[in-house]
C-alpha cells in the first residue's frame, strides 16, 4: 500500500499546474523517412549483404522504429550512427 501511495502521490505532483511538463519534441515524416534512406545507403556500403536484401533490412527497421515516437534527438542520434557506419564502410572499400 505504501507503494501505492507513493506512486499516486508522485503522479499528482507530475500532473499539477505547477509542474514542468515534458515537450515531446517528435520527428515528422519526412525526419523519418530521410533516416530510413540513410539506413538503406549505409546497408548497400556494407561489405556483406543480408540474406533478404537491403530493402527487407530496411523494412525492418522500419517495423521496429515505427511501434515508437521517435523524437527529433532520436533521429539525429541515429542518423549519426549510420552516417558513421557509411564512413567506415567507405574507408574500409577505399583500403582494397
Amino acid at each position: 500500500q505504501a507503494a501505492l501511495i507513493y506512486a499516486q502521490t508522485c503522479f499528482k505532483a507530475a500532473t499539477t499546474d505547477s509542474a514542468p511538463i515534458y515537450n515531446w519534441d517528435l520527428a515528422n515524416k519526412q525526419e523519418e523517412e530521410h533516416l530510413y534512406a540513410q539506413i538503406s545507403e549505409a546497408v548497400t556500403l556494407l561489405p556483406f549483404k543480408t540474406r533478404k536484401g537491403t530493402t527487407a533490412f530496411v523494412r525492418l527497421f522500419r517495423r521496429v522504429l515505427g511501434r515508437t515516437q521517435l523524437e527529433k534527438r532520436d533521429v539525429r542520434v541515429l542518423f549519426k550512427l549510420f552516417d558513421l557506419v557509411k564512413r567506415v564502410a567507405e574507408e574500409s572499400k577505399n583500403r582494397l
